[in-house]
C-alpha cells in the first residue's frame, strides 16, 4: 500500500525543494530537519483539496514555529497557468532568499512545478 512521505533535496545552502507538507507534524519536520526558515508553496487550492490539506492550519503551525509561510499558487499540469503565475513565484522566492531565509519550496510531489 502506498503511503505519503516528505521527500526533499537540497539545491543550494539556502534552498530545499520537496514534496508538500500534509500535517502540522510535516511542518515541524521541515523546520527541524531541513532547518528551513521559510516555506514557499506552489500548490493551488485545487491541489490541496485533492489531498485534504488545510493550508490555514499548516500556515498557522508554520507561524507558531517562526517559519515564514508564503503561497504562490499555480495549477499542476497546466502550462498556461504556470507561465502566467511563474513570475510571482520567482519574485516570492527571490524576496525570501534576499531576506536571508533558508527556503523549503514545494509543489505536491516536488518533481513538477517546484523544480
Amino acid at each position: 500500500m502506498w503511503e505519503w512521505t516528505l521527500n526533499w533535496g537540497q539545491v543550494r545552502d539556502d534552498l530545499v525543494i520537496g514534496s508538500c507538507p500534509m500535517t502540522e507534524q510535516d511542518i515541524e519536520q521541515i523546520r527541524e530537519d531541513c532547518k528551513a526558515t521559510a516555506l514557499l508553496s506552489l500548490q493551488s487550492d485545487i491541489c490541496r483539496l485533492a489531498f485534504g490539506i488545510d493550508w490555514e492550519e499548516l500556515r498557522a503551525q508554520g507561524e507558531r514555529l517562526d517559519l515564514a509561510m508564503v503561497n504562490a499558487p499555480m495549477l499542476d499540469f497546466n502550462p498556461p497557468d504556470q507561465r502566467r503565475n511563474l513570475p510571482r513565484a520567482v519574485a516570492c522566492l527571490s524576496d525570501l532568499l534576499g531576506a536571508g531565509h533558508r527556503v523549503y519550496l514545494h509543489c505536491t510531489a516536488g518533481c513538477n512545478r517546484a523544480p
